[in-house]
C-alpha cells in the first residue's frame, strides 16, 4: 500500500495523498465488521481528534435529507446495502451525541417518507 502511494505521489506531486496505517483498518475491520467507507473512516477519525464533529452532505439522496453529497453533488448511492449498515452506525453516533448532522432532517428522512415530508416542510417554515 506504502509504495502504490509513493508511485501515485510521484506521478500527481502537487495531490495531497494520504494514507492511514495497516493498524488503523484492522481496528475498523473488528470495530465494524464490514468493508467501511472513506466516509465513515473520516467520522471516527474526526472524533478521535476534535473536540465537536458535524456533518456536513453525509448522504447522497434527497431522500436521505441531504441534497448534495460532500464530495459529488450528483453522486448517487454506491453499494446500498452496506450503507444501510453503516447508516445504523452512524444514527448511533448521532443519537449518543458523539457527531451531529448539520443539515436538519437526516435522521427523520431515513424514518420514512411521510416524516421526511413534515420534517421538511417544518424546517422551510422557519426559514
Amino acid at each position: 500500500a506504502l509504495s502504490a502511494l509513493k508511485r501515485a505521489k510521484a506521478k500527481l506531486p502537487a495531490e495531497r495523498l494520504y494514507s492511514l496505517h495497516p493498524a488503523w483498518h484492522r481496528f475498523m475491520d473488528r470495530t465494524y465488521k464490514y468493508l467501511t467507507t472513506s466516509g465513515l473512516n473520516g467520522i471516527i477519525l474526526a472524533m478521535h481528534t476534535c473536540l465537536e464533529v458535524k456533518l456536513y452532505g453525509f448522504h447522497v439522496h434527497p431522500s436521505m435529507g441531504a441534497l448534495y453529497h460532500y464530495y459529488n453533488p450528483d453522486d448517487v448511492p454506491a453499494n446500498e446495502g452496506r450503507d444501510d449498515g453503516e447508516w445504523e452506525a452512524v444514527r448511533e453516533l448521532v443519537e449518543h451525541g458523539f457527531v451531529s448532522f448539520a443539515e436538519p432532517c437526516i435522521i427523520e428522512c431515513h424514518d420514512g417518507k411521510d416524516v421526511c415530508d413534515a420534517c421538511v416542510a417544518e424546517h422551510n417554515s422557519k426559514q
